[in-house]
């Protein structure tokens, strides 16, 4: 998930950007948070990578909303 994202800071801190507890229903599953320049960095040994980063709303009642910041990653190694 990219930084700017509302849960990022939010739980317990496990390692560097990466939180577990940030996000109702998800408590025990981690949470990395990251930017285009680390992805690019993991994903240097793939080939045709697109990297798209997106947001999703997410409607739990009529009451709250969950805008979810995300990368959306196509890649391929051959």
């Amino acid at each position: 998930m990219p930084i700017e994202d509302d849960s990022f800071g939010v739980g317990q801190e496990i390692e560097p950007n990466t939180f577990v507890g940030s996000r109702e229903g998800e408590a025990d599953i981690p949470h990395h948070y990251t930017n285009i320049e680390e992805l690019n960095k993991l994903l240097k040994g793939f080939s045709g990578t697109n990297i798209q980063k997106n947001q999703y709303h997410i409607i739990i009642d009529s009451k709250n909303k969950v805008v979810s910041r995300v990368f959306d990653v196509l890649t391929f190694k051959q």
